[in-house]
């Protein structure tokens, strides 16, 4: 007898069994039935409430009267399936009541005997409302996801309608400034000094021309830091921020921080104070990022203090290396504390107060510090100040003994460096006549021959005439761009030592040193930073900078090089001694530094020495001492 049957035998014999299932049937949440020869022969009054038709109605008819014909079939083979135990699982199949409303219902069938003759025992639920919940679910999903993608598709438009505008603003901006700088300049050295100095209409006058010019630099610069800002969201947004890993100094990000923000400081009458440790060890980050972190939490910090002081600590605290920024300013209420860290938030009332600013800096430092795997926040109250702290984690300690800066220092006194011309040659590589106008008059200011070019294909032709001193090379030009120009010059023998500086809108900076230029700046760029890195590159030339590391340790090559590279040389590395003679051989490095063991073992030395273009190459030996570093 098959698993189940015994009851409704039962049941059916037993008038106790009777009353047990009457009681059972008349109560049950779902309906039941029992099918005897294609027709109902038992209903018990859910089911009679699910179809909407009496059991007058239905006992005695055909159990495929009330189901859709449109899964009749269906029906029938899965109710065949499950009485034969190969269909466990319950069906579901749309029906219609005798009002004409049609309705989804879920069942399952078990196989009995009742009467002493086969049934089938029935179990039906109404799933209507279910089935149109999901119906509901999978509708608003649908809508959230067409909805989701219209608004990433309108992100993706803002970011590039942003990017684009930013990157349009920038080349005007950079004649606006440079032209504005150099105005100025050359008003006070050359002009206001003809005039007569006690004439005070003169003197109110000049005055004002340098006030006017003050506004427009300032409001320049002001114009200049948002669009740089809007870009830096945009580009984290987008996953699109160039990071760069070397070892930086907080020390050093703090004071570079602080002397960016001294005129903003003074100009606002505030008092700043250092509480700074001087034995805080080196990290591993951004160092340009990081100081654009700390200068963002000083400028906050003046924004909203009108009097009283900005303090700038730096030191140790439990999560690794802490920096805080304290002011005396206006605070923050306790429930806007996090907000500030949002995209295009700022505290108070904007539809009365003027905005100080953009809203993105506190955001954007959250996304740097974050990236170096630390952690922002800010402890304030009304009236009380604030103090906006970021901690980073302690890098892991290096096997190399020693002050890393000081072994850069040691080692960089044996490169011999070659001094530029009296008249350094540079050619100006852009398509913008303004720009190449503005460029030109800052380098022959500062003693320098410029030579000019519109295009890639022009700026080829005066290199093949005669070879520059220096280029310096915007991005976007007409036919060939910048990255292609460059390439074409660094794959060249005889032009690939030329140092090349991109000047450009573009912030594409990691795919130029790839290439192999030696700065990448961005517009609009600070003419004082462009000639010290224009000086720099003439001075120490392209013929000592190319050094080679030879260490069987990993972690002693890693750092090494690392260091040389964070100082503007060219590094390569291998621990392999018999590698390094053929990389030496190939790339003519101008010093070589090697571990004294590999270098006795293959004579290093001696046998580089009369390699062609190594007659002058300097090498360095370091000793392992039994400790292990190097020294």
């Amino acid at each position: 007898m098959p698993e189940g049957e015994d009851f409704f035998i039962l049941c059916d014999s037993n008038q106790n069994g009777q009353d047990l299932f009457k009681v059972l049937s008349d109560h049950a949440p779902i309906g039941i039935f029992i099918i005897q020869d294609g027709v109902f022969c038992f209903v018990n009054p859910k089911l009679e409430s699910i179809i909407g038709c009496p059991a007058g109605e239905l006992l005695g008819s055909d159990f495929q009267r009330f189901i859709d014909p449109a899964y009749r079939d269906a029906v029938r083979k899965h109710a065949v399936e499950m009485l034969k135990g190969t269909r466990p699982i319950p069906y579901e199949y749309r029906f219609q009541r005798p009002d004409g409303e049609y309705r989804w219902a879920m069942e399952a069938l078990s196989s009995i005997t009742y009467r002493g003759q086969r049934a089938a025992l029935g179990y039906f639920m109404d799933t209507t409302e279910r089935r149109q919940a999901e119906e509901d679910l999978r509708r608003k999903t649908a809508e959230l996801q067409e909805a989701c993608e219209k608004l990433q598709q309108l992100d993706a438009l803002k970011s590039g309608f942003l990017s684009t505008v930013s990157h349009e603003l920038r080349t005007p901006l950079t004649s606006i400034l440079g032209f504005s700088k150099m105005v100025r300049k050359k008003l006070e050295e050359l002009l206001f000094p003809l005039l007569p100095a006690g004439d005070k209409k003169i003197g109110r006058v000049v005055d004002q021309v340098t006030g006017n010019l003050d506004i427009i630099v300032a409001e320049g610069e002001r114009l200049t830091n948002l669009i740089n800002d809007v870009l830096d969201i945009a580009k984290m947004e987008a996953g699109k921020i160039e990071w760069k890993s070397e070892t930086v100094s907080l020390v050093e990000v703090m004071e570079r921080a602080i002397a960016a923000t001294a005129s903003l400081v003074e100009d606002a009458g505030l008092t700043l104070v250092r509480e700074m440790d001087d034995d805080l060890p080196c990290l591993s980050g951004d160092r340009d990022r990081l100081i654009q972190t700390v200068i963002n939490l000083i400028s906050n910090a003046v924004k909203f203090t009108a009097s009283g002081t900005v303090t700038c600590r730096a030191g140790r605290g439990e999560a690794g290396l802490t920096v805080a920024v304290a002011d005396t300013g206006i605070g923050i209420a306790l429930e806007n504390q996090q907000k500030v860290f949002e995209k295009f938030i700022q505290t108070g009332d904007t539809l009365t107060d003027k905005p100080k600013g953009s809203g993105l800096g506190l955001s954007i430092c959250r996304e740097i510090v974050e990236h170096h795997g630390g952690r922002i926040w800010v402890e304030s109250a009304p009236g009380r100040g604030s103090t906006f702290c970021f901690s980073l984690p302690l890098p892991e300690p290096l096997p190399v003994s020693g002050d890393p800066d000081l072994l850069v220092r040691q080692l960089a006194r044996h490169v011999k460096t070659v001094t530029a011309g009296d008249k350094s040659d540079i050619l100006v590589v852009d398509d913008d006549p303004n720009i190449r106008e503005l460029l030109r008059q800052e380098l022959e200011s500062a003693g320098y021959g410029v030579r000019e070019a519109d295009d890639a294909l022009a700026a080829i032709a005066e290199v093949r005439r005669k070879w520059p001193d220096l280029v310096i090379l915007d991005v976007m030009m007409p036919g060939m761009n910048g990255f292609d120009l460059a390439a074409v010059l660094k794959a060249d023998p005889n032009t690939m030592r030329i140092p090349i500086v991109i000047l450009s809108v573009i912030d594409d900076s990691d795919r130029g040193y790839r290439i192999g230029v030696d700065r990448y700046l961005t517009k609009p760029v600070n003419m004082e930073d462009l000639l010290s890195e224009v000086e720099s590159l003439l001075s120490a030339g392209q013929t000592r900078r190319r050094v080679m590391v030879v260490d069987e340790d990993a972690q002693v090559l890693r750092t090494i090089t690392g260091m040389f590279t964070a100082n503007g040389y060219t590094a390569f590395g291998t621990s392999d001694g018999d590698e390094a003679l053929k990389m030496a051989e190939e790339l003519k490095p101008d010093m070589v530094i090697m571990d004294n063991e590999t270098s006795m073992r293959l004579n290093v030395v001696k046998t580089l020495r009369f390699e062609n273009g190594l007659e002058n190459a300097f090498f360095l030996l370091l000793t392992r001492p039994d400790g292990g570093g190097c020294v």
